[in-house]
């Protein structure tokens, strides 16, 4: 998918530009497209997916040991931890992975400050580096209803349901 946007936003306005380089308008025409391009290609880079992003810790093949859920405090008090909690469940783990997956994400430098409670979610994973030797992976972030560190998340999937059913219990 980025590389057909690649091609159809950078290499045809190149070809347009070569094209029609003795016309002045075209070139204008080809170069204000050939920006245009550019500024697609800078904006779609931006989005991602939960496993995209964590792709080197977290594969299809990893082996979760264990979750680890810590319930931050709410406005003012968001770096005072309320509690934290271990999931090992392995239909557990696999539920909140799943809710996590469905998840896509936009990158923001600037992510707003939330006062609603954030999670920080600490997964333990196995992987395999080759035969016979294995990488033991802790990946660690911050995530509340509306970022996960400085991703903003812009589908509308209810990516904290296990979590939260989990802190219920």
């Amino acid at each position: 998918m980025v590389l057909l946007l690649i091609i159809l936003s950078i290499i045809l306005p190149a070809f347009l530009i070569l094209y029609f380089f003795t016309r002045k308008k075209s070139f204008l025409f080809a170069s204000l497209l050939l920006i245009g391009g550019l500024f697609i290609v800078v904006e779609t880079m931006k989005y991602t997916t939960f496993m995209e992003l964590f792709e080197d810790s977290i594969q299809e093949e990893s082996v979760v040991e264990k979750i680890t859920i810590t319930v931050n405090g709410e406005g003012s008090e968001k770096q005072v931890s309320k509690s934290k909690i271990e999931v090992t469940d392995p239909s557990m783990i696999d539920s909140i992975l799943t809710d996590f997956t469905k998840m896509k994400l936009k990158e923001d430098n600037n992510p707003p400050f939330s006062d609603s409670p954030s999670y920080t979610i600490q997964i333990v994973s196995t992987n395999k580096v080759r035969k016979g030797v294995f990488e033991t992976e802790l990946v660690s972030f911050e995530i509340n209803d509306h970022y996960l560190h400085k991703y903003k998340i812009v589908s509308n999937t209810d990516h904290l349901k296990t979590v939260k059913e989990v802190i219920k219990r």
